[in-house]
């Protein structure tokens, strides 16, 4: 079953520390991910949606960032070569 679920589109991200805590592209998605575990037999004790705090958001933005730049670098250090 936590192969359905992690396999799941709506799924971004899955991490287990003795509980399951899924990452969803949107919040619109959870209704159908509940479905497809009830469907597989899962006994869902509770399912806690979590907004990311400001924290969250700031350190992914700054890690798209820093990924973005890493990759015009790749792009121009490719091109200086040629």
């Amino acid at each position: 079953m936590l192969e359905v679920l992690t396999a799941h589109p709506a799924v971004t991200d899955a991490q287990w520390n003795g509980a399951l805590h899924l990452h969803l592209r949107t919040l619109d998605d959870l209704p159908d991910l509940v479905a497809t575990a009830v469907h597989e037999g899962a006994r869902l004790t509770r399912v806690e949606p979590q907004a990311p705090t400001l924290e969250t958001l700031y350190f992914e933005m700054q890690r798209q960032i820093r990924a973005e730049n890493q990759r015009r670098e790749e792009t121009q250090a490719g091109r200086s070569h040629r």
